[in-house]
């Protein structure tokens, strides 16, 4: 089944919170989703001495960050996100002794998705 359902991230957030045991992975996948930069413009952070420039649809973190958030160990959430790569759903960028800029990719398909039925509704209205 095709199509996307629109959820608030802060409503995400909210629900994440109250959970007190590991996360699932579908709760990690949206705890992913919901973290990443949603805004266009660039947000320049300085994480663990180094400067970084936060694109839309990134975010920067480490193993160790998610491990303790999802109450997961390393090893696992080292083979979640390498399946989430290889699945298409994310691309990981590493940096020694720093952590992971994390994209997520389905965020770009969506984005692109939604830009595309813009485009066809407005071509239908200058038609009509």
């Amino acid at each position: 089944m095709r199509g996307w359902i629109r959820i608030s991230r802060d409503r995400i957030r909210a629900l994440l919170k109250r959970i007190k045991r590991p996360y699932s992975e579908l709760e990690a996948w949206l705890d992913i989703e919901a973290s990443v930069r949603f805004s266009e413009k660039p947000l320049e952070r300085n994480f663990k001495g180094r400067e970084f420039m936060i694109k839309e649809a990134q975010m920067l973190t480490s193993k160790k960050e998610f491990a303790q958030k999802w109450s997961w160990n390393k090893k696992r959430v080292q083979r979640f996100l390498e399946r989430l790569e290889r699945e298409k759903e994310i691309k990981i960028q590493s940096y020694k002794g720093i952590g992971l800029m994390i994209t997520s990719l389905e965020y770009l398909r969506l984005k692109e998705e939604l830009e595309e039925i813009k485009k066809r509704k407005k071509s239908k209205e200058k038609k009509a």
